[in-house]
């Protein structure tokens, strides 16, 4: 909208507005203020609204300065919510998403069914664990501030939040996320369950103790009589205890376990669908300003000119130089006439060289394809490729035409914004992973090349080892697997692209980008099954072997027995000490054997 100093309209872009004019408290302190106002409340500027989100800016004449009316951007707030919450919330819909303002008010829900707007909501912006009651069901709840972009922090005080209610929240949902992985890989990968959570693991450690001295009485035992049948059943009752508390704790922790690799591959997905979210958003606002910028009369009128003097370069020098001291995103903004020679630019990565492009020119395939273009709606980007403009590093370039002032048919130069590739798409992949510890995230072209990375072993251009079909997978496609990366097992979250409106969507641009998130569970380990998952079967072979008894164990899955009157005991692993002195080729160490009450003897 654009008003004069006494809020009357002059021209709006809702045609559909019933306005005339205003008398709303914030023109009198936007006309009043240097820079732009926000305001988010109910307003005669936007009626029929019970709020409004508009940034205003006050206009000044170009020669005296005197201020001389105001512009208002009126955002289009609800829509904006709804394609966030679509976008973003869980398909089970077991949570529900919520933007805050200062004073914890519900300004936004992804199920106003569920949390009204309007109501004043309980948070957790300390990140406790506890429970949180609310409308009387009790709550996991998760609540955030703004981090900030380009040193903008949003409107103040504003949060947003998530809301799991505890009884839907671990709610089983079939998801048997390592059932489908070669049982070497399950079973390496369950491995790492062993110290988790700890408690349980230290149950399961003293249950291995009791079916170690269960085995050592039934030794001890072994061929001495029938008076020790009663304590060889007692032995037995134990052992039989013993193992079904393992087998209780050990299955314990596998659903446990199952539950955390569900909930990490639901957590990688969701990641790599942000970040596409964000660098399609991002994106969408350098293709916008290219052709914004391109409108400038100061920019239309010097091409048009038959030829550009230093005043005109001049003045272009300093609008240039304004645009991008506000867009730090760009490390160069510059303007060239239909031969493609740059007249005139920024290079604010270095200072004292604005100067230094001036005279060069942009390719020959880059300035046909800008000559090209039909309208003031339509804009060319360069490839994701090394460029001088960009230092010789890989970026995007954003270009558009600049049309003569009388006849916008006719093209009379360009202007091309050089995106600040390498810092901002870091600040996307990085702001995504929010910290997450073991975590690493990448953008990819379809050819699997890198385009941003966390990882500074997999640098921007090389080329990222990735199952071929995430590569081919459709556009606002994601999907989750279990995989190994780097020796390691991980779970995998991939996202490609759809664009954003009509960005990349149908506008003419194809450039499909992937993000790729992977979480690490720990070293791969090559692991045999376990002896309580084995089972095997002494056969007597004659009546030779009457009634003598075996002590039997397993060792890398293989069942072994020894006449049990042999063995003396079986004693912890974690005893044996490593030997340390030559001479002593095929023992792997020594164990300190005897009662407390007696003297130690070496074996």
């Amino acid at each position: 909208m654009l008003l004069d100093k006494d809020g009357n309209f002059l021209m709006q872009i809702d045609e559909h507005a019933e306005v005339e004019g205003s008398i709303d408290p914030l023109i009198a302190q936007t006309l009043a203020s240097d820079g732009y106002v926000e305001t988010f409340r109910a307003t005669d500027l936007r009626p029929g609204k019970q709020k409004a989100l508009i940034y205003s800016q006050r206009m000044l004449d170009p020669k005296t300065h005197a201020v001389v009316g105001m512009l208002c951007l009126c955002f289009d707030f609800e829509t904006e919510m709804h394609g966030i919450f679509e976008s973003h919330r869980d398909l089970d819909e077991r949570s529900n998403m919520l933007l805050l303002d200062s004073e914890n008010r519900v300004i936004a829900s992804a199920d106003p069914l569920w949390v009204p707007v309007g109501a004043i909501i309980t948070v957790n912006p300390d990140g406790s664990t506890r429970l949180f009651m609310f409308g009387g069901r009790k709550y996991l709840i998760q609540t955030f501030g703004a981090e900030g972009y380009q040193g903008y922090m949003g409107p103040p005080g504003w949060q947003g939040q998530v809301m799991v209610p505890v009884e839907v929240a671990f709610m089983e949902d079939g998801d048997q996320s390592s059932m489908s992985l070669a049982p070497s890989v399950a079973e390496g990968l369950l491995s790492h369950a062993e110290t988790f959570p700890p408690p349980l693991y230290k149950i399961m450690q003293a249950a291995e103790t009791i079916q170690r001295v269960v085995w050592n009485g039934q030794v001890m035992t072994a061929g001495k009589g029938d008076n020790l049948l009663q304590l060889k059943s007692v032995l037995e009752q134990i052992s039989e205890t013993g193992n079904r508390s393992n087998q209780l704790f050990s299955q314990s922790i596998a659903n446990l376990y199952e539950t955390v690799l569900s909930s990490s591959l639901r957590g990688t997905e969701f990641m790599s669908h942000l970040l596409v979210d964000l660098l399609d958003r991002n994106l969408y606002e350098r293709a916008n300003d290219c052709r914004w910028w391109a409108l400038t009369p100061v920019l239309r009128n010097a091409l048009a000119a038959p030829v550009q003097t230093d005043a005109m370069v001049r003045d272009i020098t300093g609008i240039l130089t304004y645009i991008n001291s506000l867009y730090t995103v760009y490390t160069r903004i510059f303007v060239y006439d239909t031969s493609g020679r740059i007249i005139a630019g920024t290079h604010l990565a270095q200072k004292g060289e604005d100067r230094a492009m001036v005279g060069t020119s942009i390719g020959p395939v880059t300035l046909q394809s800008v000559m090209a273009l039909a309208g003031e709606q339509d804009y060319h980007v360069t490839p994701f490729a090394p460029t001088p403009l960009y230092d010789a590093l890989p970026t995007y370039v954003y270009h558009a035409a600049i049309r003569h002032p009388d006849n916008p048919k006719t093209i009379v130069g360009g202007i091309g914004i050089v995106f600040d590739a390498a810092p901002e798409f870091s600040a996307m992949l990085h702001g995504g992973l929010n910290g997450k510890a073991g975590t690493t995230a990448f953008f990819i072209n379809r050819l699997g090349h890198i385009i941003a990375s966390t990882d500074p072993s997999r640098p921007v251009g090389t080329l990222l080892d990735i199952d071929p079909v995430v590569l081919k997978q459709k556009n606002g496609h994601s999907t989750s697997t279990i995989t190994v990366h780097d020796g390691r097992y991980a779970s995998m979250g991939c996202t490609v692209t759809n664009g954003y409106r009509e960005f990349k969507v149908s506008d003419g641009y194809q450039e499909d980008v992937i993000a790729v998130v992977f979480e690490s569970f720990g070293e791969v380990r090559e692991r045999a099954p376990s002896g309580n998952k084995t089972a095997a079967t002494l056969e007597p072979s004659s009546a030779e072997w009457g009634n003598r008894q075996f002590a039997t164990c397993f060792i890398d899955g293989n069942l072994y027995a020894l006449p049990a009157e042999q063995v003396l005991e079986a004693l912890p692993g974690s005893n044996l000490l490593p030997m340390t002195m030559g001479g002593f080729e095929g023992r792997i160490g020594m164990l300190a054997y005897g009662n407390d009450n007696e003297e130690k003897k070496i074996i």
